[in-house]
């Protein structure tokens, strides 16, 4: 979840405290100042599963359907 914050001359930066525990509890805070536009970048908290490695000398069945299936083998 990403929240926006508009910060005028007023209303001052979130301290760096509370970012974090937004960051802790998947939260992102943007802060957009009035004049300069976006006060610090979003960081990205997620991370993609690692990927599956299938050798071929593990499963060779497995590598000549594939290849069937997709044609390069006839």
């Amino acid at each position: 979840m990403q929240g926006l914050r508009l910060v005028s001359a007023n209303n001052p930066l979130l301290p760096k405290a509370i970012k974090d525990y937004a960051r802790k509890n998947s939260l992102i805070i943007t802060e957009i100042d009035e004049e300069k536009g976006i006060t610090g970048k979003p960081e990205e908290i997620y991370s993609l599963p690692p990927l599956a490695v299938f050798s071929h000398e593990k499963y060779p069945g497995f590598f000549v359907c594939i290849s069937h299936l997709l044609g390069f083998y006839r």
